[in-house]
């Protein structure tokens, strides 16, 4: 079964299967930054201003109503308080936003969002199997 995602507007909407490299083709169409192309601090400041959006929209959720999980087990959360709505909504929006730039990063440094997911899991299957994954430190 199709999960169904019902924003606070009243849309509702199955998401689709949306691959990586897809994403790139139409989020590249909205990429105007300085020296874009030659420039990888522009989206790496990007990302990190977006990700502080993120654990903002966390941090709300958590101190004004007592949230640190949606509690989702058969899909989409049920929520029906307005405010946590539109924290919720806000919540996704900065994570696409984070995407565009961590996008937007690795055409910068000539790579692509589906490359590195394939050495995030490469990287974390190796650390799981050799039972360091909760330890400390890059190179571990």
């Amino acid at each position: 079964m199709d999960k169904m995602i019902r924003l606070e507007s009243g849309v509702s909407f199955t998401p689709i299967e949306y691959t990586f490299r897809q994403y790139h083709e139409d989020a590249t169409k909205t990429a105007d930054y300085p020296a874009r192309g030659d420039n990888f601090v522009y989206p790496a400041l990007g990302a990190a201003e977006e990700a502080g959006e993120i654990a903002g929209k966390a941090k709300k959720l958590w101190r004004n109503h007592g949230l640190t999980g949606l509690n989702r087990p058969e899909g989409a959360p049920v929520i029906t308080d307005p405010a946590v709505i539109k924290l919720y909504e806000g919540f996704l929006k900065e994570i696409g936003d984070c995407l565009w730039y961590l996008d937007a990063a690795c055409f910068e440094l000539g790579t692509t969002l589906e490359e590195i997911a394939k050495l995030n899991v490469a990287k974390l299957a190796d650390r799981h199997e050799r039972s360091v994954i909760k330890s400390i430190g890059d190179d571990r």
